[in-house]
C-alpha cells in the first residue's frame, strides 16, 4: 500500500525531446489537473541537465513530491496465469517468477505486480521487473536535479492510469499507444486492470528521418516539415514512398506486440475495441487512418482525458498526467518500482507531521499527569493511586506480550508454505528437466505434482473411501521432511498402446535420479474433473506415472 502524499503530486516525464510536468490533486476521490508545464530540450541532447535545472527553479517545483517515469524499454512485463489448483498466492507466484529471472541475470531484479481481475474463477497478475542499475540511473539523475522523488512508475503503466478504461464499454480492452521520439510505449487494459504492457525502440524520429533522407533536409528542418504539412498516405508528396515505408516499419512493430498479446489472451472478449494514439509522434497526419487499415479496428488520436481540469494538449501530457495520478491512491494500477529504502523514507516523511503532533500531545498529557500526581501526593490516596497505575501498566504489558507472541506464531505459520515451496522448487525443476529430456516429442504433460498432493486431491474428491487406507499410507510423505519422495506425472499420448510412455518409464529408471517409475492403476487415478482439461477432439490416451525419487 502506497503512502499517498497530501496535496499536489507532480508527474515528471523527462524525455529525450522534451520535459513535461503535470500537477495532479485529488478532489474527493477524483484526480484533478491543476497545472501543466513543458520544456523543449536541445535537438542534439547536449547538456540537457544544464537546461532542465534552471527550468525546474523557474517553475518553482521545489520539494513538491514528484513521480518520475522509467521508460518501457527498460522494464520487462510478464502476465501470469495461475492454474485452478495452484495453492500459491499472487505474491508467492510473483516472487517465484522473479527468482527464476534472477538465476539468469547478474542482478537481483526490482519488481512489482498488480492483480488482473479478468475472470473471478482465475488468478492472474501482471509482473513488472527492472534492473537496479537502471533504477539507480533514473534516481541519480533526479537527485542531481534536486527532485524529490516519491515513486518510480513504468511509462506504459502511467499511460494506462491516465486514460483508464473506456467509459462506454469498460469490459472491452483499449489499445493505448504513446509515440515518443525514440520509443513507443504500449498498454492494453480494461476495467479488469492492466492486461499487457510493452515498448519498442521506434518512435516519431523514424518518420522524421524518412523525410530528411528523401527531401535532403537536416533533421530539424524535416521535423518542422513533418509537423506542418507531412501526411502519411499522401502520394502527391515527394517523400511519400519513404514516409510510407517508415509507417510500415512502425506499424509492423506494433503488430508484433499485438501478436504477443493475442497469444497470451486468446479469448474473443479480450480483443481491443479501439486504439488511442498519444505522444508527439501521434500528431503525424494520416497515421490513425494508416493504422486503422493495418489493425482493422477504430483508431483515434487522443483529444480529451477523463479528468477534471482543462488540458489543451492531452496527447502531449498523457504520460506526465498518468505519473501524477500514479502518485495518489486513486490510480487504477499500482505498479511501483521505487526501492524499498526510499519507500520507507517516503512513509516516514508522510507520517512525520502526525508523529510530531502525537509527541506534542504526549508531552501535554505527561505535564498534566505530573501536575495531577503532585497534587495527589498531598492526599491520603496517593499510594493507592500509584499502585493502581502500576497494576494497569503491567496488565497492558502482559496484553502486549501476548499480542506479540500471537503475531510471531502467526508469522511462522504463514512462512511455512513459502519455505516448503522454496525448498522443493530446485528438485521439481530437475525432475521437469529430466522428464523433458526423456519424453517422446509426440506426448505431452498436463500436470506434475508430488504424490502427497495428488492423493490428497483424490481423497478430497471422494475417489477413494474416507480415512487413511493401506494404499494412502504407502504414498504418504514423511512428517517433517523437506521435499518429497514421489512425483506424479499426468499427461496424454497419441499411442493407444502406451508404447512411448513405457519407453519413457524405462529411460527414467536407468537414471540415478529415479529409484522407480511405473503407471498407476485406474482405481488410483484422480477423476477427469481434477485433471487438467484437454481438448476433446484430440485422439489421445491419458496416462499417469508414479515416479519415486532416489534418496
Amino acid at each position: 500500500m502506497k503512502a499517498a502524499p497530501r496535496g499536489s503530486v507532480v508527474g515528471l516525464d523527462i524525455g529525450r525531446h522534451a520535459v513535461r510536468a503535470a500537477w495532479i490533486e485529488l478532489r474527493g476521490a477524483a484526480p484533478v489537473v491543476s497545472r501543466l508545464e513543458s520544456l523543449r530540450l536541445p535537438a542534439d541532447g547536449a547538456d540537457s541537465t544544464g537546461v532542465i535545472f534552471p527550468w525546474l527553479e523557474q517553475i518553482k517545483l521545489g520539494r513538491t513530491p514528484c513521480v518520475v517515469a522509467l521508460s518501457g524499454d527498460q522494464c520487462m512485463f510478464q502476465p501470469l496465469r495461475l492454474q485452478p489448483n495452484d495453492p500459491r498466492s499472487l505474491k508467492q507466484a510473483a516472487e517465484m517468477e522473479v527468482i527464476q529471472f534472477n538465476e539468469m541475470s547478474s542482478e537481483t531484479m526490482a519488481y512489482a505486480y498488480a492483480p488482473i481481475e479478468l475472470n473471478p474463477v482465475e488468478q492472474r497478475l501482471i509482473l513488472a521487473m527492472a534492473r537496479p542499475s537502471l533504477l539507480e540511473r533514473v534516481l541519480d539523475t533526479s537527485n542531481t536535479l534536486g527532485i524529490r522523488v516519491v515513486d518510480v512508475v513504468p511509462a506504459p503503466v502511467a499511460l494506462f492510469n491516465a486514460l483508464g478504461a473506456d467509459a462506454q464499454d469498460p469490459e472491452r480492452p483499449n489499445l493505448l499507444v504513446n509515440i515518443g521520439r525514440l520509443t513507443t510505449n504500449v498498454a492494453i487494459g480494461s476495467s479488469a486492470g492492466l492486461l499487457f504492457a510493452r515498448s519498442f525502440s521506434t518512435g516519431g524520429q523514424l518518420f522524421t528521418d524518412a523525410i530528411a533522407r528523401s527531401a535532403g533536409l537536416a533533421s530539424s528542418q524535416a521535423e518542422i516539415l513533418k509537423a506542418d504539412e507531412a501526411t502519411l498516405g499522401d502520394e502527391s508528396q515527394p517523400y511519400a514512398a519513404d514516409l510510407s515505408r517508415a509507417g510500415g516499419m512502425w506499424s509492423g512493430e506494433l503488430q508484433a506486440c499485438l501478436s504477443v498479446f493475442q497469444s497470451l489472451y486468446p479469448e474473443a472478449s479480450t480483443k481491443p475495441a479501439r486504439a488511442i494514439l498519444s505522444g508527439g509522434g501521434a500528431a503525424l497526419r494520416g497515421l490513425p487512418e494508416h493504422l486503422a487499415t493495418m489493425l482493422r479496428m477504430d483508431v483515434e488520436r487522443l483529444e480529451t482525458l477523463p479528468l477534471v481540469g482543462a488540458v489543451e494538449e492531452p496527447s502531449e501530457y498523457a504520460i506526465a498526467i498518468g505519473l501524477g495520478i500514479s502518485g495518489h491512491a486513486a490510480a487504477a494500477v499500482d505498479l511501483s518500482l521505487l526501492p524499498d529504502q526510499m519507500r520507507a523514507e517516503q512513509v516516514f516523511r508522510t507520517q512525520k507531521p502526525h508523529w510530531i503532533a502525537a509527541g506534542i500531545v504526549a508531552a501535554l498529557v505527561l505535564g498534566v499527569t505530573v501536575f495531577g500526581g503532585y497534587r495527589d501526593l498531598r492526599r491520603s490516596q496517593a499510594k493507592l493511586r500509584t499502585h493502581a497505575s502500576s497494576l494497569k501498566k503491567r496488565e497492558t504489558l502482559v496484553q502486549e506480550i501476548e499480542t506479540t507472541r500471537r503475531g510471531i506464531e502467526l508469522s511462522r505459520k504463514m512462512a511455512a508454505p513459502v519455505g516448503e515451496l522454496l525448498g522443493t522448487g530446485p528438485m521439481m525443476r530437475d525432475i521437469i528437466t529430466l522428464v523433458a529430456t526423456c519424453m517422446d516429442t509426440r506426448d505431452w504433460l498436463t500436470m506434475i505434482c508430488d504424490g502427497h498432493t495428488y492423493f490428497s486431491v483424490k481423497r478430497a474428491n471422494k475417489d477413494v473411501p474416507d480415512g487413511e487406507g493401506p494404499l494412502l499410507e504407502r504414498h504418504a510423505v514423511k512428517e517433517g521432511r523437506v521435499g518429497f519422495e514421489r512425483v506424479i506425472l499426468e499427461g496424454y499420448t497419441p499411442t493407444r498402446d502406451l508404447s512411448t510412455v513405457k519407453a519413457l518409464i524405462a529411460r527414467l529408471e536407468t537414471t540415478n535420479f529415479v529409484a522407480s517409475a511405473d503407471l498407476l492403476y485406474d482405481d488410483m487415478l484422480t477423476s477427469e474433473a481434477v485433471a487438467t482439461n484437454v481438448a476433446r477432439d484430440v485422439a489421445a490416451r491419458r496416462f499417469v506415472i508414479d515416479l519415486e525419487v532416489a534418496q
